[in-house]
């Protein structure tokens, strides 16, 4: 066979190859197009289609990466083609966009390159809207900002990384809002709240404010429409917050305070949130003891935004102290409600017993002046005193009968006076018993110091009335 019968027949051979490649590829495509194949894909929800693009994304992703790693010759093999989406047509994309309800169904299966887009169309909405409501604004300016709403930027794509903590970023509209009211109720800043707002600022209704020393007046987002369209309401327990719910926003308004502090993390907004925030959640038991501190928590919060209060770690103890004493009532309710002592018991985890819990009235109303009226008052375990607990304790009150304060770990508590500074048990004071078997607190009464009989006993002191 001569050289050129040879050249001939590799040349055959390799036209053969690629027509039998590109039959193959014939054959694939006519069978993605199998009328029955269409009209199954036609019939495929949104939430379905878009379930299944993000697993063949991931897929593809994959794909990509082995295919990167064999051209670099770290493998022997490579990645598989990758598959094709199924189509979302540009309606359907504005449809979830723009429809809040849509959106908090569909978006875990919403890719960060169209969450991204949603966020930049939903701000150029709202800047067009409040362009067009501020005073001197130009329609020429607000028709070329909705004109140029129709270009997009550049997709810088990423691979995703599930291990990866992310954080939500805080539109900037909140930072102008927070100049006018100074402060924003903390459930603003859960992620799905952050997200909410950012992809939803086209809905959000304005208002416009003068800032002190201003001389026009700036449009700002509504703060009420904002509570309402997220569903938080003023005077909620514990604000409407879980723990978990609670952890994630004070680590995101920690971040607000930072970006907006002239110093940063160093300034005295961002350290004195650090400060607050860790005071109440670096505890073992801060979760157990939530629906008993959190109502100090947003007290002591409201005070520094009311009057720039320092962070005072021994007033944070003090404060905490409160907080134990609830605790320790909260165990005893169900005994005392049967003693002599006549108790009103609070129902476990139901709304009134979180809201006297939440209000610390440690507990509500100890025990009975006598006779058959119904008012009753808390009765202090440091000086005997009727209308207040001990955790209500003050100066005014005049000063504690036998045991002393004493600054324990978790906090000031009622401790003996003879320099040991051993915490005293509030429950054996309260019904002359201990239920704990490994109590280490002293079991002496809170009035004299004798191990004899416990303070509400009323032995070594009259009842007050």
């Amino acid at each position: 066979m001569s050289s050129n019968s040879v050249t001939e027949s590799r040349v055959k051979l390799s036209l053969l190859r690629r027509a039998g490649s590109s039959i193959q590829q014939a054959e694939r495509v006519h069978r993605t197009n199998l009328p029955a194949l269409v009209s199954w894909i036609k019939k495929l929800s949104l939430e379905d289609r878009m379930e299944k693009n993000w697993s063949i994304e991931r897929k593809n992703a994959l794909r990509r990466e082995l295919q990167a790693m064999h051209e670099a010759g770290l493998s022997d093999t490579g990645g598989s083609p990758v598959a094709s989406l199924y189509s979302i047509t540009s309606e359907e994309w504005d449809s979830v966009r723009k429809t809040p309800t849509l959106f908090q169904r569909l978006k875990e299966w919403i890719p960060a390159r169209y969450l991204s887009w949603m966020t930049q169309m939903n701000e150029a909405e709202a800047q067009g809207k409040i362009l067009s409501h501020s005073a001197g604004a130009s329609p020429a300016v607000t028709t070329q900002s909705l004109a140029n709403s129709k270009l997009m930027d550049t997709i810088v794509e990423y691979v995703e990384d599930p291990t990866a903590v992310t954080e939500v970023d805080i539109p900037h509209q909140l930072h102008e809002m927070a100049k006018y009211h100074r402060y924003l109720p903390l459930p603003i800043f859960t992620d799905n709240n952050l997200l909410y707002i950012r992809n939803h600022l086209s809905k959000i209704k304005t208002e416009k404010i003068r800032f002190p020393n201003a001389t026009e007046k700036t449009s700002i987002l509504l703060l009420s429409d904002i509570l309402e369209q997220l569903n938080i309401k003023e005077g909620s327990a514990n604000e409407g917050l879980t723990y978990a719910k609670f952890e994630q926003a004070a680590a995101n308004y920690y971040r607000f305070e930072t970006e907006r502090d002239p110093e940063g993390n160093a300034g005295n907004r961002s350290t004195w949130t650090k400060s607050h925030f860790l005071f109440w959640t670096n505890r073992s038991d801060a979760e157990d003891t939530f629906l008993f501190w959190k109502p100090l928590e947003l007290e002591m919060r409201q005070a520094r935004q009311d009057r720039n209060v320092q962070f005072d770690l021994n007033s944070y103890r003090l404060t905490w102290s409160r907080v134990l004493i609830a605790q320790d009532y909260s165990r005893i309710l169900p005994v005392l409600s049967s003693s002599s002592v006549a108790l009103h018991s609070v129902p476990s985890g139901s709304d009134s017993g979180r809201k006297r819990s939440a209000e610390l009235d440690l507990p509500p109303r100890p025990f009975s002046k006598g006779g058959k009226s119904d008012s009753r008052e808390s009765c202090c375990l440091g000086c005997g005193q009727v209308g207040h607990s001990a955790g209500e304790h003050q100066g005014k009150h005049g000063a504690l009968l036998w045991a002393r304060w004493i600054n324990s770990p978790s906090g000031y508590v009622l401790g003996t006076p003879n320099g040991r500074e051993t915490r005293i048990c509030y429950q054996w004071n309260l019904r002359g018993s201990c239920k704990s078997k490994s109590c280490t607190n002293a079991h002496v009464c809170t009035f004299c110091g004798s191990s004899s009989h416990h303070a509400f006993a009323f032995q070594c002191r009259t009842r007050s009335n």
